[in-house]
């Protein structure tokens, strides 16, 4: 079983879509809200993979800061809640982690990391990670990658062997500030912006199995080095169901 975590579950169906067009099946997957919060533990306890979804914005006091006046930031403190309850489990279980957009984030913090709550107030730059007023079509490039770990096999799959930089979609304000422990930056923006990240496991191949991006992969499953990194996560969790069988 895939647990899916979001703010509400009319927001899952571009996950559910992803998921399945790497082979998993509707009735493999769970999602789960922040209303189903006390459940977090049970779910992750039967599950074989979580993806952490996209939404809204980590509470600034899980990393000892005071909401910025003026930053705009949105946050679900009972999300929060949620997810911490299923990473504890997917730590302490060894279940493979996928996290996406906010997920990024949630890990970061999670393992003692920190945000930049508002990038335009806090970290102006020319390059574009939030949508334009008025918005765009969610699979629009917004900008490309720079690989910082080309030797990592994360870092392989978003370096496409044509050497053609991978060009992502982007709509979010917040980012990684300081890096969570652990943790191993494998992609940034032209800005240096971490924009995916590991589990660091040069030193233990057998570590947790943990990945997340900035961007919002779901959206581009149509291009294939979008697909392969859902194909990855699925092939991750296919093999955790194996041996807990």
């Amino acid at each position: 079983m895939i647990l899916l975590t979001t703010s509400a579950e009319e927001s899952a169906e571009p996950y559910i879509v992803a998921l399945r067009s790497v082979g998993i099946r509707d009735d493999e997957i769970t999602v789960i809200g922040p209303g189903r919060r006390t459940e977090a533990g049970a779910f992750a306890a039967r599950a074989s993979g979580i993806v952490l979804s996209g939404g809204f914005d980590v509470d600034p006091s899980r990393y000892g800061e005071e909401v910025l006046a003026d930053g705009k930031v949105e946050a679900i403190p009972d999300r929060d809640e949620l997810e911490w309850s299923v990473l504890d489990a997917a730590r302490e279980l060894h279940l493979p982690v996928w996290g996406v957009c906010r997920g990024l984030q949630v890990i970061n913090v999670f393992l003692g990391g920190s945000l930049w709550q508002d990038l335009p107030s806090q970290h102006a730059t020319n390059v574009r990670h939030a949508a334009p007023e008025g918005g765009v079509p969610h699979a629009t490039i917004a900008h490309d990658l720079r690989i910082t770990a080309p030797d990592s096999a994360f870092g392989a799959l978003l370096a496409p062997s044509n050497g053609t930089p991978t060009g992502v979609n982007s709509r979010h304000h917040q980012a990684v500030k300081r890096l969570g422990t652990g943790l191993r930056p494998i992609a940034v923006a032209g800005d240096d912006l971490i924009e995916a990240v590991e589990i660091d496991r040069t030193a233990d191949a057998d570590a947790w199995w943990l990945r997340a991006v900035q961007w919002h992969p779901e959206n581009l499953i149509d291009l294939p080095v979008q697909r392969t990194l859902w194909d990855d996560f699925a092939a991750a969790a296919r093999r955790r169901a194996e041996e807990k069988t």
